[in-house]
């Protein structure tokens, strides 16, 4: 029987790789359609067009509550949540035996509707263990820890202790410092920068406030590599540009900044790991300095540990784990990149992007529904696993294995550049 593959439950982007298998990222999004539910990068990218039936409290409040409206496809939090793990599952290849990592703001009550969810899966549940708890297994740190991780609507603090074992010994949840919290402070600060710059606010309708938060992720991730970028939205009359620094971003986000800071010192701890979602915070490194854990961390730790989890109760959290896995560990799921950035706009892969290239003017788009339609088209997608170029590429020049894409490979079409990142 093949081993079971990991699915990480974090919210700001949920993770699943099976051993040697690359990393697949869903972010923790849905949205209700007259036809059903979506998920992931395709309800992101209408969550501020359609904000009366978009949802990102899926994970954060797991239970059997009714949703605020009436629909036919979802009554609860629940049904969302089983629609994204469906989504996740199927993009992973369906596979027979899943693991679940989950974040320690997850109490008994809401692991108990995890797994009747997991029950009306075409799954079985092989092992149930806190995320924060794989990581630092994965990261081979020793003495008291503490891993801290940023979640959508919270941040948790994970102290531990790594000897011969490592075991998570408290768990503190800070419900007022979360990442939609920090992006809703930098949409407001942007909004009043192009307001003052170019008389525009995009927060004044739908189509504007969705092109800021499709590109605000992609900015951070630019900025937490350089001190200023140069950005720019789509305005009435045209382009907008401005110029953002990770300095000024960060002086909006500093009470907030300094609060994690004062918990994360009244926890102590000799090692401080940080999760991958904090990268992403501009000037966070001055008041937090620790070290830095990849997106792959919780997973690898996981694929590292499979023997000892899976002989375990599937039902009973596991919350200690040997500090080396016994045996060869499996290979390490490779990160897949996210977004495609031009023009310091990063625009999602999701299941794929078409490069359309006409008469010297460049667009990025979503392939057509239906299936065929742009096969003939340069354009990105994921085969088994890899995300590949094809289509009629003649003009395209790729530095990197078109067969194979990895973050950080760039495509050249004239005189415009494509680079391929991750963004959490």
């Amino acid at each position: 029987m093949a081993n079971p593959a990991i699915i990480e439950l974090h919210d700001v982007a949920l993770r699943c790789a099976a051993a040697g298998g690359a990393l697949i990222e869903s972010p923790g999004h849905a949205l209700i359609t007259p036809r059903g539910i979506i998920t992931g990068t395709e309800a992101r990218a209408r969550a501020w067009l359609e904000p009366q039936h978009s949802f990102d409290q899926h994970w954060q409040q797991l239970g059997l509550g009714a949703l605020p409206a009436n629909n036919k496809h979802a009554r609860h939090f629940a049904d969302l949540a089983h629609a994204q793990l469906l989504h996740l599952h199927g993009a992973a290849g369906q596979p027979e035996r899943v693991i679940f990592a989950v974040p320690g703001n997850l109490d008994r009550d809401r692991l108990a509707v995890l797994l009747g969810i997991a029950n009306a899966s075409p799954f079985t549940v092989a092992g149930l263990i806190d995320a924060a708890l794989a990581a630092t297994a994965h990261s081979a740190a020793r003495g008291e820890i503490l891993h801290v991780d940023l979640l959508r609507h919270c941040a948790v603090l994970t102290r531990l202790r790594a000897g011969t074992e490592v075991e998570r010994t408290e768990v503190q949840v800070l419900p007022e410092f979360g990442l939609n919290q920090l992006h809703e402070l930098w949409a407001r600060y942007i909004a009043e920068r192009f307001i003052a710059r170019h008389r525009y606010d995009p927060l004044d309708t739908g189509a504007g406030e969705q092109a800021l938060r499709d590109a605000l992720p992609g900015w951070l991730a630019e900025l937490s590599a350089r001190p200023e970028i140069g950005v720019q939205l789509p305005g009435p009359r045209g382009p907008l540009s401005l110029a953002l620094s990770a300095a000024e971003l960060a002086e909006p986000a500093a009470a907030r900044y300094a609060q994690l800071a004062r918990a994360t010192a009244a926890a102590g701890g000799d090692t401080l790991l940080l999760a991958a979602a904090l990268d992403q915070l501009p000037g966070i490194e001055a008041q937090i300095p620790g070290r830095r854990l990849g997106p792959e961390a919780t997973v690898a730790g996981c694929l590292a540990h499979l023997e000892y989890i899976a002989a375990r109760p599937a039902n009973v959290l596991i919350t200690r784990l040997p500090a080396a896995a016994t045996g060869r560990p499996p290979a390490r799921p490779r990160a897949q990149p996210t977004h495609v950035l031009w023009r310091h706009r990063a625009h999602a892969l999701g299941t794929g992007l078409i490069i359309d290239w006409r008469q010297g003017a460049l667009t990025l788009r979503p392939p057509e529904r239906e299936p065929g339609a742009d096969t003939a088209a340069p354009h990105l997608a994921f085969t088994a696993g890899r995300l590949v170029l094809g289509g009629e590429c003649g003009e395209l020049e790729v530095e990197g294995d078109a067969a194979d894409l990895r973050i950080g490979a760039r495509l050249r079409i004239g005189d415009e550049v494509l680079e391929l990142i991750e963004v959490l």
